[in-house]
């Protein structure tokens, strides 16, 4: 097995609104090669990471030299994931996830680390929260690029068929021709992580409390994470679905206008808000809740002691998000 590294320029993206959900967290961007599109009978050869390092950035990619390399391979590469708090992909809640998570139990490794991972896949965020769809032929990650001005930068002239098809001739070569070959096999995995970690900007014209909203996000604590997945608003309550990302104890908790539940059997997380829906506006009363929520006061949807959350059919997502966040904190303080 091979490590390959390199300093690329400039920092890993990072803007106000996503240092509301993101901040102070570790952001990991993701990418692997596989012999095939089964996890069945298809293994992983390439795995690419880009990591913050400092005022720059840093992408590590590990390389099997042969099929056989792939356990210690995983090992590694899981070794640098384990470092984030949050994985970004294109495509991977489809296929790199689920295919490393499949190559990871059939090797009889623990996908620990994978659990405690939170997701942000830029390729179903662009599918369903962006105009690209209408612009755009297809959505693949070149494309993309093209778009935004960025395929200047990439250098790689591959798919992913056809590094499958130089990865067996590797295998077979010598000397030189099996060096050309791996640096074109190596080009392509890191042009789609660095040019990925490039194309994170464009979440500054999306509306990401809307996407958080509807994908959930990352509420970090001293000693866990919770993962929150679904959120539905009703006339008089908010319920709340999550997964604790890592080990977890059953748990019971309640306070003035909320009451939250964790089973450490599958990690699940339940919590409920009150609301009150005054002539069609669904707000919850902070005064009543008893918690210093004066983070909260800053937000557009805050007024005389009440939060709002919905207006009619229209759901305040910022308001939403941020009072969810703030009651789970509290609560397990």
């Amino acid at each position: 097995m091979r490590i390959i590294e390199e300093n690329v320029d400039g920092e890993m993206f990072d803007s106000v609104i996503f240092s509301e959900y993101f901040g102070g967290m570790i952001i990991a961007v993701a990418d692997i090669e596989t012999t095939g599109l089964s996890p069945a009978n298809s293994g992983i050869i390439l795995g690419g990471v880009v990591l913050p390092d400092g005022d720059n950035r840093r992408a590590v990619q590990y390389f099997g030299d042969t099929i056989s390399d792939e356990a210690e391979l995983l090992e590694n590469y899981i070794g640098a994931l384990s470092a984030a708090d949050v994985v970004v992909t294109y495509n991977g809640d489809r296929f790199d996830l689920p295919f490393i998570r499949r190559r990871m139990e059939s090797l009889g490794m623990d996908t620990y680390v994978l659990d405690g991972l939170f997701s942000i896949d830029m390729y179903r965020i662009l599918k369903k929260y962006s105009h690209l769809p209408k612009l755009l032929p297809n959505m693949k990650q070149k494309t993309v690029e093209l778009f935004l001005g960025d395929s200047i930068e990439r250098t790689d002239e591959i798919d992913g068929a056809k590094s499958v098809e130089l990865y067996y001739e590797y295998i077979k070569s010598e000397g030189g021709r099996k060096e050309e070959i791996l640096e074109d096999i190596l080009l392509h995995n890191r042009d789609d992580i660095v040019r990925l970690s490039d194309m994170m900007r464009i979440v500054k014209i999306l509306d990401l409390h809307e996407i958080m909203y509807s994908i959930g996000f990352p509420v970090a604590f001293s000693e866990m994470n919770i993962h929150v997945k679904d959120i539905k608003i009703y006339h008089n309550i908010i319920k709340v679905n999550g997964i604790v990302a890592g080990d977890a104890a059953d748990y019971a908790g309640f306070g003035n206008g909320y009451k939250i539940k964790v089973s450490a059997a599958d990690r699940s997380v339940d919590m409920e808000i009150e609301c009150r829906n005054i002539k069609g506006v669904t707000v919850v009363d902070l005064v009543s809740m008893n918690m210093d929520m004066s983070e909260l006061r800053e937000l557009g949807g805050y007024e005389s002691g009440y939060l709002i959350i919905k207006e009619g059919k229209a759901v305040r997502h910022r308001e939403a998000n941020r009072i969810i966040k703030a009651v789970m904190q509290r609560a397990f303080q």
